[in-house]
């Protein structure tokens, strides 16, 4: 992203992630279906790293989205993990509201 987010009006800011979200998914499932190294069933969660990179976001905001309920992690000993469709619900979520 080139621009400052702050340049970006609520509508604006929610297309912009709504598209980069749509383009993130579309090449992380058509990415495992087609690599066949793993079973999709081993590609259901992912890392707050891997989660942070894929939504563009640092870790301190994964953290608040968390807290407000946004994003359920599933918490393996110290491992935070974020399912797929906890994502996608989440992105669901903030379509109607303000991030």
């Amino acid at each position: 992203m080139a621009q400052v987010l702050t340049s970006y009006s609520d509508s604006e800011f929610k297309e912009v992630l709504s598209e980069q979200v749509r383009e993130v998914f579309g090449e992380l499932f058509k990415n495992t279906k087609s690599s066949g190294e793993e079973p999709e069933e081993k590609i259901r969660y992912k890392t707050r790293e891997e989660t942070k990179r894929l939504l563009n976001v640092s870790l301190t905001t994964l953290y608040y989205w968390e807290k407000a309920g946004i994003l359920i992690p599933h918490r393996i000993g110290r491992r935070v993990l974020y399912s797929i469709e906890a994502l996608a619900a989440a992105v669901e979520k903030q379509k109607g509201h303000s991030i």
